[in-house]
C-alpha cells in the first residue's frame, strides 16, 4: 500500500492496520444485530444450553453491576493525599527495554533531574538487537546511578524485571516503561507513601494524546478507568490495581512473594493478584504520575490487547480460589467473562443461523441492560467532567471501540510468547 500521511490520523499506517481497524469497528454493529436478531426469533427445539448460557451470563451481569457501583458512586467522590510518614531510604528503578533505543534517553534524562537523589536505575536491555545499550551506557558515563545490564535468554517483561530485581540493592523498587516520562519530583511524592503501603500505584496518563484517534481513545479509556476503580475503591480503603508502569513494591515483599510470575503475560495483573492473595497493602498514589507512550497503529493495538486479554485468562485458571477468599479486592478476577458472554452469543447466533438443532434462554433484558446503561452513562459523565465537551463527541466511538476486547478473542491462540509493542512514533509529526 501506498503510504499516505493523512490515514495516519486514524491509526493506519499499513494493510494489516486497515484489515485490524475494520474488524474492530465491525464488531459492535455486528453485535447490536446479532442482539437484535436473538431478541425477535430464538429457536425452540433442539438440545437446550442454558446451563452454559445462564451461569456466564449471571456473572457477567454480576461483574458489570458491580463495575457500574463503583463508577456511580465515584461521581460524588473525590481524590484522597496521602501525608503520613516519609521514606529516606535508596529506590532501585528497573525499566526493562526492550530495542528502545528511540525513547530510551528521555526517560533516564527525567530519572537524572529527580529532586529526590537517592537511587539507580537499571536498565535491564534484554535481547536487544538495537543501540539502547551503548546509549544508555553513553548516559551512564555522564552518572555512575545508572547500570545499564544486558541480558541474553527467555523473552518477556516479567523475565526482565526479575533479572533486575536480582541486581537491585535498594529497598524500593520502581518499574518504568522505556517510552515513559515522569515529572522532576516523582520520587519525592511516592516517599510518604512508605513504609505504611508495600506497594502503591500512581496515575498513569498519556504522553501521545492528541497523536491520531486510536491515542485519544486509549486516553480517555485509562482516564476513565482511573476515575472509576482507583478512585473509587481508594475512598473505600480497598486495594489499588497495578498498571505494569508507575508501579513501586517493596523488595522485600516482591522476594517473599516469589518476584513475578515469568509465566503470565499479564505480569501487572499477576503481581497484584499475589499481593492481595498475600494480604499485602497496595495503595493508590494521586500525588504523581507516568506518561505512558499510547500504542497509535491498529495492529500493534490488537496484539498488544490480545496479550493483555490471554494473561487475564490465565490468572483465572490460576489464581480462581483466591477470588472466593478475597471477592471485594478480587472480583474483577472474572471480568473476562463480560467478553465471553457476548462471544457466546455470537456462536449461537451463527448456530441459529445454521438451524442446528440446538436451544438456549438468556438473562433477562432488563436484568443485564441496567447496570450496562448505568454504565455508559457514567462514562459519557467522567468524558465531560475531565475533558470538555469537545472530547464528549468522541463517546459514541468510545462505546464502538470498547468492542474490540472480543475483536481479540480470536486472536488469542496466536499469543505464545512476549510481543513487542513498538515505541517512539509519538515524537512524529503528522500534518
Amino acid at each position: 500500500m501506498k503510504e499516505k500521511r493523512w490515514i495516519r490520523r486514524f491509526g493506519v499506517k499499513s494493510k494489516t492496520d486497515i484489515f485490524v481497524g475494520l474488524l474492530i469497528w465491525v464488531i459492535g454493529p455486528v453485535m447490536l444485530f446479532i442482539a437484535f436478531g436473538q431478541a425477535i426469533h430464538q429457536p425452540t427445539n433442539g438440545f437446550d444450553i442454558t446451563f452454559l448460557t445462564y451461569p456466564v451470563g449471571i456473572v457477567a451481569t454480576v461483574i458489570c453491576a458491580i463495575s457500574s457501583f463503583y463508577a456511580v458512586i465515584g461521581l460524588f467522590l473525590k481524590e484522597k493525599h496521602f501525608e503520613r510518614g516519609t521514606f529516606y531510604g535508596k529506590y532501585s528503578i528497573i525499566i526493562p527495554a526492550r530495542n528502545e533505543e528511540k525513547v530510551i534517553a528521555d526517560i533516564l534524562n527525567d530519572l537524572l533531574r529527580q529532586t529526590y537523589k537517592d537511587f539507580e536505575i537499571l536498565v535491564i536491555c534484554h535481547n536487544c538487537d538495537d543501540n539502547t545499550y551503548h546509549i544508555a551506557q553513553e548516559i551512564a558515563a555522564t552518572d555512575t546511578r545508572i547500570k545499564p545490564l544486558e541480558f541474553r535468554g527467555q523473552s518477556g517483561k516479567s523475565v526482565a524485571l526479575n533479572y533486575g530485581v536480582e541486581h537491585a540493592i535498594g529497598e524500593i523498587i520502581v518499574v518504568f516503561d522505556a517510552d515513559n516520562s515522569i515529572p522532576k519530583d516523582f520520587l519525592e511524592k511516592i516517599s510518604p507513601y512508605f513504609p505504611t503501603y508495600d506497594a502503591i500505584q500512581t496515575k498513569i496518563e498519556t504522553k501521545n494524546p492528541n497523536f491520531n484517534l486510536l491515542t485519544k481513545l486509549q486516553d480517555i479509556e485509562f482516564l476513565v478507568f482511573s476515575d472509576i476503580y482507583q478512585k473509587t475503591r481508594q475512598n473505600f480503603g480497598l486495594n489499588a490495581l497495578l498498571g505494569g508502569t508507575g508501579e513501586v513494591v517493596k523488595k522485600e515483599v516482591l522476594e517473599k512473594i516469589g518476584g513475578y510470575d515469568e509465566w503470565a503475560f499479564s505480569e501487572d495483573f499477576a503481581l497484584c493478584t499475589k499481593l492481595i492473595a498475600n494480604k499485602y497493602k497496595i495503595g493508590w498514589c494521586t500525588d504523581t504520575y507516568v506518561l505512558d507512550e499510547k500504542t497509535p497503529w491498529w495492529s500493534d493495538f490488537y496484539k498488544q490487547r490480545a496479550r493483555w486479554t490471554k494473561g487475564h485468562f490465565q490468572l483465572i485458571g490460576k489464581y480462581f480460589l483466591e477470588y472466593w477468599n478475597r471477592p471485594a479486592d478480587l472480583h474483577y478476577l472474572l471480568a473476562p467473562v463480560i467478553v465471553l458472554a457476548p462471544s457466546l452469543t455470537m456462536l449461537l447466533w451463527v448456530a441459529f443461523f445454521l438451524q442446528l438443532p440446538l436451544t438456549a434462554h438468556f438473562i433477562p433484558f432488563g436484568i443485564w441492560f441496567t447496570p450496562w446503561l448505568l454504565w455508559h452513562l457514567t462514562i459519557a459523565l467522567r468524558v465531560i467532567q475531565k475533558k470538555g465537551l469537545q472530547a464528549f463527541l468522541l463517546v459514541p466511538l468510545l462505546f464502538f471501540y470498547y468492542f474490540h476486547w472480543l475483536a481479540v478473542v480470536g486472536y488469542l491462540w496466536r499469543i505464545k510468547a512476549w510481543p513487542k509493542t513498538p515505541h517512539g512514533d509519538y515524537k512524529e509529526v503528522i500534518p
